[in-house]
């Protein structure tokens, strides 16, 4: 969608969760509009994220549709407004981000948003150091130390694209091959299938056929990474490098500890020091375990509880979900009612993208696609269609 460049009268603020970013960011965008003429109507917290972004937007516009401009505190939630203006086909509000992060550079590259402040983390890295050697030499006498940003609009941005954003711009793709986890009994086709179905949805009603093809979980990494797929399911934020993670999620999971009754005195996880500790290979659950343990990677669910129901393991760790519907499927080789759940963490899935211009491609349309079926009701549909218990953007 091309933006309108009009001159805006009323003014929205999308702001981050309480602290001194948001606070900081916003003051200085108070200051800088006083006297302008420019009225803020608005101001709404968007929680740093596009999906907090584009429920702050259609409350802004239902609020008020004669907004004109919406300033956001980072360039996450400017990419949510932009998506709910395309649904709400408002080409006529200028939107400005903050950060310059790669999403928001392409999405200015297409005029879906207006602007956005290019913070230099290069530079502020640099100027930290300079500062923290002048305060051990006894040379700094200052305060405030200023690191300035670059403003990126339309007439700019292609200076600070890489070449593979420029290409991912301009490249036309007709298919997906998508990888997701071998499923080896009705629990995990069931999961894999929602999935799937909210993948073919946002793709192929825009003429993109989506492949798919089972592999374990840590090959599938491995495929995505080294761009012999498109893309993988079931990922969580910040697991593995060199994928692009959207904006977007599709599940949440609650991450559980399940062990047998009476093994373990549970307060905290401190009670996992020491103990054989499994999960699916590829997951990395260890980065949400603050304490040190003899952890074991396995590639199928079904295998890890039977060795947890044969002592091999002390705990295994998966989505509740996933393991209450496994132990489903062992047919009486794991009896629940013999195992206590304590909670973990709660964790958002979303589907990877490699890092080629085909992806780059792919995970744009995927954040462009994905408030379509959340706004339409289609979303909400597949999740009643596949009884799964819990729709993630009810709140």
């Amino acid at each position: 969608m091309t933006r309108i460049q009009t001159r805006p009268a009323k003014v929205a603020i999308i702001t981050g969760e309480e602290g001194q970013f948001s606070t900081e960011r916003v003051g200085g965008l108070l200051d800088g509009i006083e006297g302008s003429g420019l009225e803020v109507v608005h101001r709404i917290n968007g929680h740093w994220n596009s999906v907090g972004g584009y429920a702050a937007t259609m409350h802004i516009i239902q609020q008020d549709p004669a907004v004109s401009a919406i300033f956001a505190a980072n360039d996450f939630e400017i990419i949510g407004a932009s998506a709910a203006l395309d649904i709400l086909a408002r080409e006529d509000i200028l939107l400005f981000g903050y950060d310059g992060v790669e999403d928001a550079l392409e999405l200015i590259a297409s005029n879906d948003i207006t602007a956005t402040s290019m913070v230099n983390a290069q530079l502020q890295g640099i100027t930290v150091h300079n500062v923290l050697l002048d305060v051990l030499k006894g040379r700094f006498t200052g305060v405030f130390v200023e690191v300035p940003t670059e403003v990126v609009s339309k007439d700019n941005v292609r200076t600070f694209l890489t070449e593979t954003q420029k290409l991912s711009l301009d490249i036309k793709v007709e298919d997906f091959l998508l990888t997701t986890e071998i499923p080896q009994n009705l629990v995990s086709k069931h999961s894999s299938s929602l999935a799937y179905e909210i993948l073919k949805q946002v793709y192929e009603p825009i003429g993109i056929e989506v492949k798919l093809e089972f592999v374990p979980y840590k090959r599938a990494v491995h495929m995505v990474m080294n761009n012999r797929a498109d893309g993988m399911l079931d990922n969580y934020r910040g697991v593995a490098s060199n994928m692009l993670i959207p904006q977007w999620h599709y599940a949440v999971q609650q991450v559980n500890a399940v062990f047998k009754k009476n093994s373990l005195d549970w307060q905290d996880s401190k009670a996992l020091i020491g103990k054989k500790v499994a999960w699916v290979r590829g997951f990395g659950f260890e980065r949400y375990i603050p304490v040190d343990t003899l952890s074991i990677e396995n590639t199928y669910r079904s295998s890890a509880l039977k060795m947890l129901a044969k002592d091999r393991i002390d705990v295994y760790i998966d989505d509740k979900v996933e393991i209450l519907k496994t132990s489903e499927s062992l047919q009486g080789e794991f009896d629940l009612s013999q195992y206590q759940f304590e909670y973990l963490a709660t964790l958002k899935l979303y589907p990877a993208f490699s890092t080629s211009a085909k992806g780059r491609k792919l995970a744009r349309i995927y954040d462009q696609r994905m408030p379509v079926l959340l706004h339409s009701g289609k979303l909400k549909q597949l999740y009643l269609k596949w009884g799964y218990p819990v729709f993630p953007f009810d709140n």
